[in-house]
């Protein structure tokens, strides 16, 4: 699955979902995407959209979803490009005053914008009745960026407040270690948020990359809950496209990273202990052996259910655990985190687990487990923003029809569900998870010690 908040924070994507949008490579499909009650197509200027069946529910998401580095494009490198950019994109007021933030906190709505090493997404809940006027400053703010000081200055200032929460999340700390160990370069080597990188950050950077990151025919637009196709019509036919020189083989360039060795183990200095695992997984395109890497971490990992967390919460009550299977392009990632008293006990119970699903599971076992599987996953798409979630993550990483909910209870990921046997999980954790992890342990440095006793 995608990035979740549940797992290791830093760059999770909110559990709020709308739906997605098929990408350029897939426009040329015979088969649809999506099933009966979902409709897809062309924008205006470009990009593509979904809208699912309408909802009881008086409320509508609207999600837009580009595929951009969030370190830049050029050959400087800024970790915080990105997330500044699409920050201050929603904090810029349009022509009638409002900035899109402040519009859409004035409705009772909620706003949140996630950022990812290869991709952007801008997520409003509102109230059904305001989604037009939403959507027109949505796509507004984002297909034809306008940023100004003030709303540079307002992201500034709270980035830098997300940079000093961010210092005290075991969970970031790790996953920004793992990520940095398991790439050598690109996107995914660093952090989408760097405090002195937002300061020293200036308008005319920042504006450059929001006009190129930011253009029309790239976006997905998601739309979920209560929802009508003549929604559409309130997107502003004058939305111009700017910088339309730039190359796809360019832009595709600047989002490849680059994978380095595993085997080396990382110490980070951290204010408590903790720790955290990584292996490189599938592709992507590889459906069937990244659904059983989503299955191993449904297993192990689940927040309730799963093998592992049961065991820790009795032998190890105060070890926090995160782990999950993060499908992307190239390559995807299994990441495990534990912090707290006993974080190196709970690694080590950790690796044994994982190991000892080389072999095939008893069918019994199997058998509960695929099911508590399909459940999790079922339940993680009732919500518009649970299912946009899934929609927009799956089309910004090139494979939109294998998305969960795209073809209702019977999708592409439904099938691999059924598909998978104890066999398959056992193989692709032999190929994937049976050689050494990137090691990662959080520890107190000495003067953090000394400062704290």
């Amino acid at each position: 699955m995608g990035f979740r908040r549940v797992a290791l924070g830093a760059l999770m994507i909110t559990a709020s979902l709308l739906a997605l949008v098929e990408p350029l490579a897939a426009r040329e499909r015979v088969t649809p995407l999506y099933g009966a009650g979902i409709l897809s197509g062309a924008l205006p200027q470009g990009g593509h959209y979904v809208l699912t069946a309408p909802s009881s529910m008086p409320l509508t998401a609207l999600e837009l979803w580009y595929r951009v580095p969030s370190i830049g494009y050029g050959p400087a490198i800024h970790p915080s490009l990105g997330r500044l950019a699409a920050q201050s994109a929603a904090a810029s007021s349009a022509a009638q005053g409002l900035s899109l933030g402040e519009y859409v906190a004035s409705i009772g709505g909620t706003l949140s914008i996630d950022v990812f090493p290869d991709s952007v997404a801008i997520t409003a809940l509102v109230p059904s009745p305001e989604a037009d006027a939403t959507l027109r400053l949505l796509t507004g703010s984002y297909f034809s960026p306008h940023i100004t000081d003030a709303g540079l200055h307002r992201a500034k200032l709270d980035m830098t407040t997300e940079a000093m929460y961010e210092r005290f999340d075991p969970s970031v700390a790790l996953r920004n270690a793992l990520f940095a160990g398991l790439f050598v370069a690109g996107p995914e080597h660093y952090a989408t948020l760097d405090a002195h990188d937002v300061a020293a950050l200036d308008l005319p950077t920042v504006q450059a990359f929001a006009e190129r990151a930011f253009r029309p025919q790239h976006a997905s637009l998601v739309v979920t809950g209560a929802t009508a196709p003549s929604l559409l019509t309130a997107i502003m036919p004058s939305a111009t496209i700017t910088n339309t020189t730039f190359s796809e083989q360019d832009e595709l360039a600047a989002l490849q990273s680059t994978p380095g060795s595993v085997s080396t183990p990382r110490f980070v200095p951290f204010s408590q202990p903790g720790g955290g695992l990584a292996w490189l997984g599938p592709d992507i395109d590889d459906e069937l052996s990244a659904t059983a890497m989503d299955f191993i971490a449904d297993y192990l990992f689940h927040p309730i259910d799963g093998k592992v967390t049961r065991q820790l919460a009795t032998a190890l009550p105060d070890v926090t655990l995160n782990g999950q299977f993060i499908t992307l392009q190239k390559p995807g990632i299994f990441l495990v985190g534990v912090s707290g008293p006993g974080s190196g006990a709970a690694l080590h119970q950790i690796r044994q687990q994982i190991q000892a699903l080389t072999k095939p599971l008893p069918p019994d076992v199997f058998l509960q487990a695929r099911r508590a599987f399909s459940y999790h996953i079922q339940s993680e798409l009732q919500t518009p923003t649970g299912l946009a979630a899934s929609f927009g993550w799956y089309a910004t990483e090139g494979s939109p029809g294998y998305a969960p909910g795209a073809q209702g209870a019977d999708s592409q990921y439904d099938h691999d569900i059924a598909a998978l046997s104890a066999r398959k999980v056992a193989e692709v954790a032999q190929t994937f998870l049976q050689s050494s992890p990137l090691w990662v342990t959080l520890e107190p440095s000495q003067s953090i010690r000394e400062k704290t006793h």
